[in-house]
């Protein structure tokens, strides 16, 4: 079936009806949407190029943002619509991809989830994944990432929203679900300051990390001593040489994420 292109007058109900197509929609950035719907209401929204985009399936893949502002604003406004695309998704879509959209937009994650993943693919992979290479690794930490966020994410200190610490947890999780209790308990601690209710080498971590500057490396690698159940009764993380310590944490969790 060949491209089809065609210029349309979108109401709010056939925009509705392109929303209702979609699959594995992105984020949506509220001012963007209320920027266009602002700009459609006062008649200054400009028809240019950049239509919507739909798949060989009906999915609807692009023009997301605009959907949503016709259907604030009420405006009917004039689009170009590119029906037949062999693309199969929004995440899939090469629009925009290293210009003004991030991994978090593009693959429909919050910026918390893809930073986390983008640690992880850094770690496993030893180089820098592209967008679309970062798919499989957000897949594998979602569920842990989602479970960790649902005990809290407010935060006294942003440390401990950091990729590392998150990461940290999530692998532990992976590696040994029946601990996912304490793991969970032990961050929202952290993340409340509830540091008198922690295990000790949690309640020291707080202090040194709330004070001190860690790079991510340390981060991780005390993070996931921090989270170790095994390890609540110690004082502190002593670590003689960070080269070794750093290769170990590296091994440690690619295992976890090959499932070896």
């Amino acid at each position: 079936m060949a491209i089809r292109v065609q210029w349309e007058w979108v109401s709010p109900k056939r925009a509705r009806e392109f929303l209702d197509a979609s699959v594995g929609n992105r984020n949506i950035s509220e001012a963007k949407v209320l920027q266009y719907s602002e700009d459609m209401s006062r008649n200054r929204w400009q028809v240019t190029h950049q239509g919507f985009l739909v798949g060989k399936g009906g999915a609807f893949i692009d023009g997301h943002h605009r959907c949503h502002a016709i259907i604030r604003s009420g405006a009917t406004v004039r689009v170009m619509v590119t029906y037949n695309s062999e693309i199969e998704s929004p995440q899939h879509a090469p629009i925009d991809i290293g210009l003004n959209r991030s991994a978090a937009y593009v693959l429909g994650v919050s910026s918390g989830l893809s930073a986390a993943a983008g640690l992880l693919a850094r770690i496993v992979s030893a180089k820098k994944v592209s967008l679309l290479g970062l798919e499989p690794y957000v897949r594998w930490i979602r569920p842990p990432y989602e479970t960790l966020m649902e005990k809290g994410t407010a935060t006294v200190a942003s440390i401990f929203s950091s990729s590392p610490i998150r990461l940290a947890c999530c692998v532990l999780m992976k590696d040994k679900p029946s601990d996912t209790p304490y793991i969970c308990e032990v961050y929202r601690g952290l993340v409340l300051g509830n540091i008198h209710d922690l295990p000790v080498i949690a309640s020291k971590f707080y202090v040194s990390a709330t004070k001190s500057r860690m790079d991510q490396r340390e981060l991780l690698a005390r993070s996931l001593n921090v989270f170790n159940p095994a390890k609540r009764s110690n004082t502190f993380t002593l670590i003689r040489n960070w080269e070794t310590r750093h290769a170990e944490t590296v091994d440690y969790v690619t295992r976890v994420y090959r499932g070896k």
